[in-house]
């Protein structure tokens, strides 16, 4: 009966085969396979996963590339394009550049051609896994013993004899002869035992085509496509304050000063080749202990050991940086090249990261003893897309209410709500129900990782100083001193500005965003005490000065800045300017004041 049952499965196994066609095991069980099936559609639960449609692109997705590429490199951009996770074993070596040219082949034909041209193999793990393997063709070493304290000259004519290598040796003769080794391997790549006993002493095996021989450190370069030049940012936000007071007693006046300072410096390059120069020096550092180590064993025969050759003067690499066309040439021992790639990339990687963010400055008026209800509509078709939040009392901040509104109204559909780019104008409809709303700024701009970006909006006010010159002709009480007088040009900004930095973050995270708003407005003119007559601006300034972590799609209320401010009552815009402390000035029939308290929404969007 077990018999049978045998012959039936595999029956049953040579049939599937037949089926199959020519198609191989892989290509049958691709990543992208379990996705080819489903038909396209254009939703999903909301709040749910992506479109299905989304998952359908991303299986028939075609990959595109050329130019020189480490493995580790190639495979990280086909893992992005197709959702994938990789892993690699121990002896493949991840370093290896080709020169690829990849034009619109599918998830297979990546895969087949990254087989043949790096030599290994990849194979499917799980359903969104693949794991790389050295080609089957890679030669091994079973084993390999030469012994204690033998001369590395006799250990690479040893590995060159199993591996079938054709050895040419010209230089580092004299090293190699003099240097001792004491290995034993098993079940190695040849290119592995190669490196493993030569790395340690500066030197490397070279691949000439038709032989190999032994030569220095491997070299590897990669091109960066940063504009990263040299940047040093200083922002310096001063403020002045003053009350003003008049009564029976006469009038007072009190004030006071201060400013925001922020300054940033920011050489990447500099930086790069700090760390990279840092690998290489703590390997040389490492490199010769090992040596001074190795020179130091006796032969196994008793005899004096040989000082090897330069030994605490081997060239340890180097690290070099065209900082014009983002070149970088490094030369050191392969795990040093290896930290130094994860390192290249990782600053490409965030250097490279853009954040668009989109912010409203507004002015929302605030009348004494206000009781207003904001009431948020959406057109996302979730439930009746309604909701309301009031707030009551004299004190009562809007920005505090339109943050708990928002919140209530995000929260009310467990969490399956969030705001999209386009959604930042409901959460200015909704600012609108608390009472009029002026906007002052609407500021939309692309932040590079760790870069400032500003927006500037106003003018610059003229005044003079002047200075007045006597000079006595001759020391004659007689004669009345000529003056002259000079006057000299100065400018008043008055405006609004928007500074942010941002520190993006992986995706699904929340950014890091450090935002400036100063609002600066001419208070008043005074006469400057020296009799010239000369009037300069008092300045007012209100800043808003924060530092927040935010999320993709997320609205942030900041606010809490209040103030009367003058608007136009035929164009309804607000002017910055100063308010009388009584009564109207002359010609201000068309003016109004108003209480309003100062607010900024964000909302920020990760490009790449």
């Amino acid at each position: 009966m077990r018999k049978l049952f045998n012959v039936a499965l595999l029956a049953s196994i040579t049939t599937g085969l037949v089926a199959c066609g020519d198609a191989s095991y892989l290509q049958n069980n691709s990543p992208a396979e379990s996705f080819k099936n489903y038909k396209e559609q254009g939703s999903a639960v909301i709040g749910v996963g992506d479109p299905v449609s989304k998952k359908q692109m991303r299986a028939d997705a075609t990959f595109k590339l050329q130019g020189t590429y480490a493995l580790s490199s190639l495979l990280s951009r086909v893992a992005q394009v197709y959702n994938l996770a990789v892993r690699y074993s121990d002896d493949v070596r991840q370093e290896t550049s080709k020169n690829v040219i990849i034009n619109e082949l599918t998830f297979n034909e990546v895969r087949n051609y990254i087989e043949d041209v790096y030599g290994v193999q990849i194979v499917r793990e799980g359903q969104r896994r693949i794991l790389v393997l050295p080609s089957l063709d890679e030669k091994r070493i079973e084993e390999f013993a030469p012994g204690l304290n033998v001369s590395l000259s006799q250990v690479v004519r040893g590995l060159a004899k199993l591996c079938d290598y054709n050895m040419v040796i010209t230089e580092n003769k004299q090293q190699l002869a003099t240097t001792l080794v004491t290995t034993s391997f098993k079940d190695i790549t040849c290119l592995d035992a190669f490196d493993a006993v030569l790395s340690p002493h500066g030197l490397s095996l070279v691949n000439n085509g038709t032989h190999y021989s032994v030569g220095g450190f491997p070299q590897r370069q990669w091109i960066l496509d940063l504009h990263e030049p040299e940047r040093t940012q200083n922002q310096s936000v001063t403020y002045a304050s003053s009350f003003s007071g008049e009564g029976d007693g006469g009038s007072s006046t009190s004030g006071g000063s201060g400013s925001v300072n922020t300054t940033s410096t920011r050489n990447l390059w500099d930086d790069l080749e700090e760390d990279l120069s840092n690998l290489v020096e703590k390997s040389c550092e490492e490199m010769q202990n090992n040596v001074s180590d190795i020179s130091s064993l006796l032969p196994a025969d008793g005899g004096t050991a040989p000082v090897a050759a330069g030994n605490g003067s081997y060239e340890c690499g180097y690290v070099r940086v065209n900082r014009t066309v983002g070149l970088i040439q490094m030369r050191a021992p392969y795990n040093v090249l290896n930290s130094a790639d994860e390192i290249v990339r990782h600053v490409q990687d965030i250097a490279s990261r853009r954040l668009m963010v989109e912010a409203r400055i507004l002015a929302v008026s605030k009348k004494h003893g206000f009781q207003q209800g904001g009431e948020l509509r959406s057109g996302t078709g979730v439930g009746s897309g309604e909701t309301g939040f009031a707030g009551q009392g004299e004190n009562v901040s809007v920005s505090a209410a339109l943050t708990n509104g928002l919140l209530t109204f995000s929260e009310s559909y467990g969490g399956a709500f969030r705001y999209t780019r386009d959604n930042l104008d409901t959460a200015v409809r909704f600012a609108e129900s608390f009472g009029t709303t002026y906007q002052l700024m609407q500021p939309m701009m692309e932040v590079m990782d760790r870069q400032t970006a500003v927006m500037i909006d106003g003018r610059n006010e003229k005044y003079f100083l002047i200075t007045r010159e006597e000079e006595d002709d001759d020391g004659d009480p007689t004669t009345e001193p000529s003056i002259e007088q000079t006057a000299e040009e100065k400018t008043q900004f008055v405006g609004v500005q928007f500074a942010v930095t941002a520190q993006v973050a992986d995706e699904g995270e929340p950014h890091t965003l450090s935002v400036q708003v100063p609002m600066t407005e001419i208070d008043r003119y005074v006469v400057v005490p020296d009799g010239t007559g000369s009037e300069v601006p008092v300045v007012t300034t209100r800043v808003i000065d924060q530092k927040v972590r935010i999320r993709d799609g997320e609205v942030k209320v900041i606010g809490g800045l209040t103030r009367t401010i003058a608007v136009d009552k035929e164009s309804g815009v607000p002017l910055l300017r100063n308010v009388p402390m009584a009564g109207k000035l002359l010609n201000d029939e068309d003016i109004t004041y108003e209480n309003v308290e100062f607010i900024v929404l964000l909302q920020v969007k990760r490009l790449y």
